[in-house]
């Protein structure tokens, strides 16, 4: 049996289609208004401002990048007959803060002992490495969740030139104090 080396490869990009139709920054404003005639204690609407629309959606998601390699070499006699692979997977997450790899080994080889025997080792080994900010925390607080449940009415910034991210005034999805489903 010739020796013989498979290379197999390939490359993607996966998006988050967006089918949600969240409310904008002046639907949101509208909505607490008149939720202010019935509530006990209305909110303070002069905090916030009808001009921004922020999309949480489109903030933490991402165009992802998808990538598998895979190596083998396989060959052998009419006694011998032998295989070892490899591989590494990658694949980021369309909502950022996830994504996951993986690593892979194989080593296959069959040895006939005699016409009636025949003995064989095949061996696998993985190892995965996986980041999920979806399901940090309980399931009310991930961050598709919060950023479903976040009001629109306030930028992902506070000064983008710095970094600093702004804080909802009004809700609290996340166990770190913070409702930007960014931090």
């Amino acid at each position: 049996m010739p020796s013989k080396i498979n290379i197999d490869t390939y490359a993607g990009v996966k998006n988050l289609i967006n089918n949600w139709q969240l409310t904008n920054g002046a639907e949101w404003y509208d909505i607490q208004k008149a939720l202010n005639e019935t509530r006990t204690k209305p909110i303070n609407l002069s905090l916030v401002s009808r001009d921004v629309s922020t999309d949480w959606l489109k903030e933490i998601s991402r165009t992802a990048f998808v990538s598998d390699r895979n190596v083998s070499f396989s060959g052998g006699t009419d006694k011998l007959v032998y295989m070892v692979a490899g591989g590494f997977y990658k694949e980021e997450g369309t909502i950022i803060g996830t994504d996951y790899q993986r690593i892979t080994a194989r080593l296959k080889s069959d040895y006939k002992v005699k016409d009636y025997l025949k003995v064989g080792v095949n061996i696998n080994i993985q190892s995965s490495d996986t980041h999920n900010s979806i399901l940090e925390g309980n399931p009310t607080v991930g961050t598709i969740n919060t950023a479903i449940k976040l009001e629109p009415n306030f930028p992902v910034w506070i000064d983008q030139s710095k970094g600093k991210y702004d804080y909802s005034k009004f809700t609290d999805f996340s166990q770190s104090g913070s409702s930007n489903c960014l931090q």
